[in-house]
């Protein structure tokens, strides 16, 4: 036996398409994993205002959506081709309950991995907007609401991107999503 021999027992047979859906669904996890960083980074840095904390909340939101995407391709059936795995992946958009229905339709443990928080955690997430980021849009939505809204963090904005509390339950559910889209990953790159 030769060394191309030998390695080529190691590693059994080359799959272009397999390897072509680990580089994308790599690529979604990289950028979940540096948002959510991102966040983290912006979270100790005390800036308090609302601009700010909507920006924190988008990079959240658009890291469960890069986890779910990533997802949506690991579990790709093999005989879907990378491009019909990517388009499904790409098709739902901004929309993380769609997401997160595809990546359960793909795959039956992911419904005992996403917990009911998680799942009404996602859909609270999915009815606001990733245009939030921009402060003209985060001061319209908190304007709608009362004076008692604002008292007591119980508005659909300042229960939720105003709340502390609200924040940290959707980071917690993100490195949740994060460390299980990591294991998915790395469980797919092992069958391989």
């Amino acid at each position: 036996m030769n060394d191309e021999e030998f390695f080529r027992s190691l590693v059994g047979p080359f799959d272009p398409d397999s390897q072509v859906k680990a580089m994308v669904a790599g690529c979604y996890l990289r950028d979940g994993s540096d948002l959510l960083e991102m966040f983290s980074m912006g979270w100790k840095s005390h800036r308090n205002n609302l601009s700010y904390r909507s920006k924190l909340f988008v990079n959240l939101r658009m890291e469960i959506e890069c986890y779910l995407k990533a997802l949506v391709i690991i579990y790709s059936d093999k005989a879907e081709s990378p491009e019909d795995a990517y388009k499904a992946a790409r098709k739902a958009s901004h929309r993380l309950g769609s997401l997160l229905s595809e990546v359960q339709t793909r795959s039956k443990w992911t419904k005992m991995y996403f917990r009911k928080a998680c799942d009404s955690l996602i859909s609270q997430v999915d009815g606001m907007k990733v245009s939030l980021r921009y402060e003209v849009d985060m001061v319209a939505e908190f304007s709608k609401e009362t004076f008692e809204d604002h008292f007591f963090n119980s508005g659909p904005m300042s229960g939720t991107i105003g709340s502390n509390k609200w924040i940290l339950s959707l980071y917690e559910q993100a490195v949740y999503i994060s460390k299980k889209g990591g294991k998915a990953f790395q469980h797919k790159l092992d069958d391989q």
